[in-house]
């Protein structure tokens, strides 16, 4: 769905009314795609395009095959979930998070009134 839906991209969909020119996310062949929708057959039938395609897709979309209609799309966050699926990924996701917060938690501490020399006292 490049360029309205950049490569890397999660869709956040809505089920319910589809209208036609919106973004609609949809099962085909076992993958989820997002296309836009051209028109909707008296038959139930739905025929879509691609954004980088430069004709309709050739074969149609039925009802049954929706998941809803694209709400918003933010840019890279698929990547994130898709490592985040990774076996690898929830473990380096929390030692990114320990590394971080020991990072910050490491800078110069605040001293506090035990380490201050106490003032006005001379001997």
């Amino acid at each position: 769905m490049y360029p309205a839906i950049p490569s890397g991209s999660a869709v956040i969909v809505h089920k319910g009314e589809y209208h036609i020119g919106n973004v609609i996310t949809f099962n085909y062949n076992g993958q989820v795609v997002s296309h836009r929708l051209l028109s909707i057959e008296a038959d139930g039938t739905i025929t879509t395009k691609g954004d980088a395609n430069k004709s309709a897709d050739s074969t149609h979309v039925s009802v049954d095959d929706i998941v809803g209609e694209v709400v918003v799309a933010p840019k890279n966050l698929g990547w994130f979930i898709m490592f985040a699926k990774q076996p690898t990924g929830p473990t380096s996701i929390i030692l990114i998070m320990v590394c971080v917060w020991l990072w910050f938690s490491s800078g110069e501490q605040e001293p506090t009134e035990a380490d201050q020399e106490p003032q006005g006292a001379e001997v």
